[in-house]
């Protein structure tokens, strides 16, 4: 059902929206772009985000420690990408950016030659949900 919030407690723990750790229930789309950001993290870092799994048993400690991340090696990243991660771990699912704007996101311009995904692309949907890059 459109709307309807999940209450499945599921994903790798390091990788999970704070929503999902904190048991809350979530909205589906809003927790995946949690974990891409975790994902964005991790390569471009090159160390594991899942780590966070040893510590992240709420969403205080979860943001505690994206927070350090950040602090700590800052000076590795430009302002176009702390502005796409910030948008992906938003804390805040109803705050968190959305699929569409991450693919098109000026960060990815720096990695494509000044080409980003086209603002019309759309993915597949699931199930006839309705969801996809729009939403």
């Amino acid at each position: 059902m459109p709307g309807a919030l999940l209450k499945t407690y599921c994903g790798t723990t390091g990788y999970m929206a704070p929503e999902i750790i904190d048991d809350k229930g979530y909205d589906g789309l809003a927790a995946d772009i949690f974990s891409l950001g975790a994902t964005f993290l991790d390569c471009i870092l090159g160390v594991e985000f899942a780590w966070l799994k040893e510590v992240s048993k709420n969403e205080e400690q979860t943001r505690e420690v994206v927070n350090r991340v950040f602090t700590e090696n800052e000076a590795y990243f430009d302002e176009s990408l702390v502005d796409l991660l910030k948008q992906t771990l938003e804390f805040d699912p109803s705050h968190r950016t959305t699929a569409k704007k991450t693919l098109t996101h000026p960060w990815f311009e720096t990695l494509s030659g000044g080409h980003t995904a086209s603002a019309t692309a759309t993915m597949p949907t699931v199930g006839g949900s309705g969801h996809g890059v729009d939403q």
